[in-house]
C-alpha cells in the first residue's frame, strides 16, 4: 500500500467534511510529491528556464562542459530543490538574479556561485524567486 493509500485511509478514517476532502487530498498530493524525490539532470550549456514542476533533485552533470544556471520554471511556493553537481570535471555556475531567468536565483550574497569540483546547493522557491543557501 503506498503512503499516499494509506494517508488517505487515516485522513478518510478521521471523518474529514466531504467539502474539505478535496482540498485535504490536493495538500497531501503536494506534500508526497515533494517526499518522492523526482530527478532532472541538466547537461553543459546555459539553463535559463529549465521546468521543476513536480522536481525537487537537480543534478548538473558537468562532464560534457559547464552548466549555467539563470533560473527555474514552474516552482510553486514552498518548494525546495537540492542541486548538485558531479563529476569534478567544469563548472557548476549559478548566477544571482539574472535577467535571463524565468524564475530567478537569489544567492545569499547576491554574486554568482561557481562550484568547481562537488557540491549541493539547497534552494527555495515563494512562488516567484529561488533562495538559494549559498
Amino acid at each position: 500500500m503506498s503512503l499516499y493509500t494509506t494517508v488517505g485511509t487515516v485522513v478518510a478514517g478521521n471523518k474529514i467534511k466531504a467539502s474539505e476532502y478535496n482540498t485535504v487530498a490536493a495538500a497531501l498530493n503536494s506534500i508526497l510529491t515533494r517526499l518522492d524525490p523526482q530527478e532532472v539532470e541538466l547537461t553543459f550549456g546555459i539553463i535559463n528556464d529549465q521546468s521543476v514542476v513536480d522536481k525537487n533533485i537537480v543534478h548538473a552533470e558537468t562532464t560534457g562542459g559547464d552548466v549555467t544556471i539563470n533560473g527555474f520554471t514552474g516552482g510553486i511556493e514552498g518548494q525546495t530543490i537540492n542541486l548538485y553537481k558531479s563529476p569534478s570535471a567544469n563548472d557548476l555556475i549559478i548566477n544571482s538574479n539574472n535577467a535571463l531567468g524565468t524564475q530567478k536565483i537569489l544567492t545569499k550574497t547576491g554574486a554568482t556561485v561557481t562550484i568547481s569540483v562537488y557540491g549541493k546547493v539547497n534552494l527555495y522557491c515563494n512562488g516567484t524567486y529561488w533562495f538559494s543557501d549559498v
